[in-house]
């Protein structure tokens, strides 16, 4: 994925963060699979982004829909998807909007479900 395209989808969950669809993230994921799919799966494993059930859903959702999933599952593990840096580009998305509409800061919980 390149850096339009992660800024792209950066852009949409913060805009779900907000408002969030399982429709617009299937339709998302029509035309960007494996990126919207292992965004909806590591953004699932958040606390501070919120909708972890739903999250879960549409990954499933999604994995299910490709024709071979092994093939995805490595391409996803093998991708060079940086959960650290696409986690500060959503974050930074949702605080500029914050800001524009005068809302609180987002606030930190810890950045995996499952981390100590």
């Amino acid at each position: 994925m390149n850096q339009q395209e992660s800024e792209a989808l950066a852009q949409f969950c913060a805009e779900q963060y907000y408002a969030f669809d399982a429709r617009a993230w299937q339709r998302r994921s029509q035309y960007d699979r494996n990126a919207s799919t292992v965004a909806a799966m590591y953004l699932s494993m958040t606390q501070w982004y919120g909708h972890e059930d739903d999250l879960e859903r549409v990954a499933a959702q999604a994995f299910a829909q490709h024709v071979n999933g092994d093939a995805f599952q490595r391409t996803a593990q093998d991708s060079t998807f940086d959960h650290t840096r696409f986690a500060a580009m959503v974050r930074s998305e949702i605080a500029a909007r914050q800001a524009c509409a005068g809302k609180p800061a987002l606030k930190v919980v810890s950045e995996h479900r499952n981390s100590a």
